[in-house]
C-alpha cells in the first residue's frame, strides 16, 4: 500500500513538471543552417508541435542541393535537442510536411533520379517519405511515369518530371492526397495537374491527370481542402495557349469525387497572368478561394501591380461574390493560406514596399466583409520578413509559422489564435493600415473617365455626385480602394463629389 504521506509530495512534483514543461504563450526562433556537427538544412518546410515543450521540424540540406531530409527535434525555447537526416533511398527534394497523426509524419515533393554510371539526372518523380518522431522511416515511394527504358537511359529528364506541392490527410477515411503536377502521362509532355490518392501505407488508390482541354493545356494545382463530403476541391491555374506557344494563364478551380473523377472545372481571369493559392469551406456547399492577379488596364492607378483578389463560389463552381486584397499600389505578392474560423476566415500573405516583403493577416466574414487587417514590417532589414513554407497549429490553438529568411536563415514564429505574433529580435514595428479615408480623384477638370482613391485602403463603396443644387446626377458603388468613373454623359459644370456620404471636394467636368 502506497504511503499517504507521499501523495501531496507526489502531486507537487507532478504540477512543477507541468509548469516546468507548459507552452509559452509566443517565441520567436531563429536557426542557423548547421543544427549540429553532422546536419546542415536551409528552408525548413513545416514544424508540429509533438509534447507541451518540443517540436519538430524538417527541411533540406544545403542551399542549392537538395539531396537529403533532415529532421530537427527542438524546445520552446529553441535549443535544438536532436537532429539528423532521414534514410531515404533517393535524392529527395522536398516541397513541404505534413502530419498523419501523432506519430506518423509525412514528406512531399519528388525524387532526383540518376544514371547509375554516368550520374546523369535523367527523371524527376513524384515522392513521399513516412516517418516518426525519431525519425526512423516507415516508408518511401515514388509515383509518376519513368522515362522509357529507365534506368539505363541517360536523357532526357525533363521529359518526365513529376512532383507533389502540397499533401492533405482525410483522416475520416484514412487517406492521402497528394497533389501537385506531372508531364509524365501525355504525349506531348506538358506539365498538367495531378493527384494521387493513396492509403495511409502509402499504396496508391487512384490517380487523376487534368485531360486535354481545348486551348488549356498544362498548368499545376498549387492548394486544396477536403469538404464535408470527402470530396476534392482543388485550385491552381493553366496556361491558355496561343498559336504555337502558350500566351497567357488563367486561375483553375475544380472538384473532385472521393472516387477521383472531376465533377466540373472552372477559369477566371482574361490577360492578367491569375494564379490560385488556396481554398477554404465556408458555409455548407459555399467556398471562397484566394488568388493573385496583375492588373493590365492601362491608364488605371493600379496598372502593373499585382492585386490579391477572393472569389466566393457554391458547389457547382458558380461565381457569387468577389472581393479584392488591396494594399494601396504595393504588389500583394502571396497568398500563404487561408485558415477557417468561427467568424469566417483569415487570410495570411505577403506585399511588398519598397523592394521588402511584409507580412498581413486579414480577416474577413463568410459574406467577404472585412473585420479588420494588420501589417507585420521589420524595418531597416534588406531581407523583408520572411518566406513561410509552412503553417500548423498547436496545443493550445495558436498556430506555427516556419519558414526562412532572405540570408537564408531557418525561422520559427509562433502566434495565438487571433493572429498575434510576438515582437522580438528582428521585428521592430508593426504598421497598422490607415483606417481614416482619404479620398482622391483625378483628373480634374475631367472630360470622359474620373479616377478616385482611396488611400487608406478601405473600400471606396458608395460613390456620389452632385450638382450646385444638390441633385445627384450620378452614383455608383464600387467594393474596392480604386475606381473608374465614366462622366463622359455628364454636363459640363462644377459638382461636387461625396464618398461615403462625406464631402471629398469639388469637380470640374468639361
Amino acid at each position: 500500500m502506497k504511503n499517504p504521506k507521499l501523495l501531496p509530495i507526489l502531486l507537487v512534483l507532478l504540477l512543477a513538471k507541468t509548469i516546468t514543461y507548459a507552452q509559452p504563450e509566443s517565441f520567436y526562433h531563429e536557426f542557423p543552417v548547421q543544427f549540429n556537427d553532422s546536419v546542415e538544412m536551409a528552408f525548413q518546410q513545416n514544424s508540429f508541435q509533438i509534447s507541451d515543450s518540443t517540436y519538430l521540424s524538417t527541411g533540406n540540406r544545403g542551399i542549392n542541393f537538395y539531396g537529403l531530409a533532415g529532421r530537427v527535434i527542438w524546445d520552446s525555447a529553441g535549443n535544438v535537442l536532436d537532429a539528423k537526416y532521414l534514410d531515404v533511398d533517393e535524392s529527395f527534394y522536398l516541397n513541404g510536411l505534413t502530419r498523419i497523426d501523432s506519430n506518423r509524419f509525412l514528406l512531399y515533393g519528388q525524387f532526383d533520379l540518376y544514371h547509375d554510371s554516368t550520374g546523369s539526372l535523367i527523371d524527376h518523380t513524384a515522392a513521399m517519405v513516412c516517418f516518426n518522431k525519431n525519425g526512423d522511416v516507415i516508408w518511401q515511394k515514388a509515383y509518376g511515369g519513368y522515362a522509357p527504358g529507365f534506368p539505363d537511359i541517360e536523357a532526357p529528364w525533363y521529359d518526365y518530371d513529376d512532383s507533389f506541392l502540397d499533401v492533405k490527410i482525410d483522416s475520416l477515411n484514412e487517406r492521402i492526397y497528394a497533389i501537385g503536377g506531372s508531364n509524365a502521362f501525355n504525349v506531348e509532355h506538358e506539365y498538367k495537374p495531378y493527384v494521387v490518392c493513396t492509403n495511409y501505407n502509402g499504396d496508391t488508390i487512384w490517380t487523376w491527370t487534368m485531360p486535354d482541354m481545348p486551348n488549356h493545356n498544362g498548368g499545376s494545382i498549387s492548394g486544396a481542402t477536403i469538404t464535408t463530403e470527402s470530396d476534392l476541391m482543388l485550385v491552381g491555374q493553366m496556361p491558355r495557349h496561343g498559336p504555337g506557344k502558350a500566351s497567357y494563364t488563367k486561375g483553375l478551380v475544380l472538384k473532385l469525387s472521393g472516387e477521383g473523377n472531376m465533377e466540373w472545372y472552372k477559369l477566371w481571369g482574361d490577360d492578367w497572368i491569375p494564379n490560385t493559392y488556396d481554398i477554404v469551406e465556408t458555409n455548407e456547399n459555399e467556398y471562397v478561394f484566394g488568388g493573385i492577379y496583375t492588373v493590365t488596364e492601362p491608364d488605371t492607378l493600379l496598372y502593373g501591380v499585382d492585386v490579391g483578389v477572393l472569389k466566393k463560389i457554391d458547389d457547382s463552381g458558380n461565381f457569387l461574390s468577389e472581393k479584392h486584397i488591396t494594399r494601396d499600389t504595393n504588389d500583394i505578392i502571396r497568398i500563404y493560406k487561408m485558415i477557417k474560423k468561427e467568424y469566417g476566415f483569415a487570410v495570411i500573405g505577403s506585399f511588398r514596399i519598397n523592394d521588402i516583403d511584409n507580412f498581413y493577416v486579414n480577416k474577413y466574414t463568410n459574406d467577404l466583409n472585412i473585420i479588420s487587417e494588420k501589417n507585420y514590417v521589420i524595418e531597416n532589414n534588406p531581407y523583408g520578413t520572411f518566406g513561410i513554407r509552412g503553417i500548423s497549429e498547436t496545443y493550445d490553438g495558436g498556430y506555427l509559422y516556419t519558414g526562412y529568411g532572405g540570408d537564408q536563415t531557418n525561422m520559427v514564429m509562433k502566434s495565438d489564435g487571433e493572429f498575434n505574433f510576438p515582437l522580438s529580435e528582428g521585428w521592430q514595428a508593426i504598421y497598422v493600415p490607415n483606417t481614416k479615408t482619404e479620398i482622391r480623384f483625378y483628373p480634374n477638370p475631367a472630360t470622359k473617365i474620373l479616377y478616385v482613391k482611396s488611400t487608406g485602403n478601405k473600400p471606396l463603396e458608395d460613390i456620389k455626385i452632385y450638382d450646385m443644387y444638390g441633385r445627384i446626377v450620378m452614383e455608383q458603388y464600387c467594393d474596392n480602394a480604386y475606381c473608374q468613373i465614366n462622366v463622359g454623359h455628364i454636363k459640363s459644370g462644377l459638382y461636387v463629389l461625396r464618398v461615403n456620404k462625406l464631402y471629398s471636394g469639388k469637380l470640374i467636368i468639361k
